[in-house]
């Protein structure tokens, strides 16, 4: 788990759930670019134990994760009421319907595709 900055702040704050470091790093880098703070963990166990004692603005949760997937860890955050104003949004390079319904029954809001574009992240944020 890695803090991006520790100075209080009143850009939004974003949990962002991806295994891979290579990948996290990216996404941190694009988000401060849109004006968010990161708090990033590695797996979906350590971002619902981070979620008892903060409330991010949204969650990029990747889906293929070795430990608790983020399906399952989303649905986890959705019926503990962790995050209850918090978008949870899908970050995957796996094909995943985004259909409203489908996305509900995962507990997700959106989908953004890997390998991400900022401008499509910049998109889904503002929806």
């Amino acid at each position: 788990m890695t803090l991006r900055n520790n100075a209080p702040s009143s850009r939004k704050l974003v949990l962002v759930v991806e295994d891979n470091k290579t990948n996290a790093a990216v996404l941190v880098k694009m988000l401060d670019k849109l004006g968010f703070d990161c708090i990033v963990a590695n797996d979906g166990l350590p971002a619902i134990e981070l979620l008892g004692g903060m409330t991010p603005d949204l969650i990029l949760m990747d889906i293929n994760m070795p430990g608790m997937d983020g399906i399952t860890a989303a649905r986890e955050i959705r019926k503990l009421g962790l995050a209850p104003d918090a978008a949870i949004i899908a970050v995957t390079a796996m094909p995943l319907n985004s259909a409203p319904n489908e996305l509900a029954a995962m507990s997700l809001d959106a989908v953004v595709s890997k390998p991400v574009r900022l401008d499509i992240l910049a998109n889904t944020l503002a929806r």
